[in-house]
């Protein structure tokens, strides 16, 4: 009987460590994407602000 519940411990152990460090990449990845269409965001709109800038040269 000890063994068996020694072994659905383990077993129960096992699957919440595996769950967490599941909950952790998805975590990981969304972030990751978030930043990611942040930056792609960001480079629009310099992309946006480069194209309408006046240039003035001064001599």
């Amino acid at each position: 009987m000890e063994v068996i519940v020694f072994f659905g411990c383990l077993v129960l152990g096992f699957s919440l460590i595996c769950g967490l460090i599941y909950m952790a990449e998805l975590v990981l990845i969304y972030i990751t994407k978030r930043c990611d269409e942040a930056m792609q965001g960001r480079a629009a709109k310099a992309q946006d602000i480069a194209q309408h800038s006046v240039t003035v040269e001064v001599d």
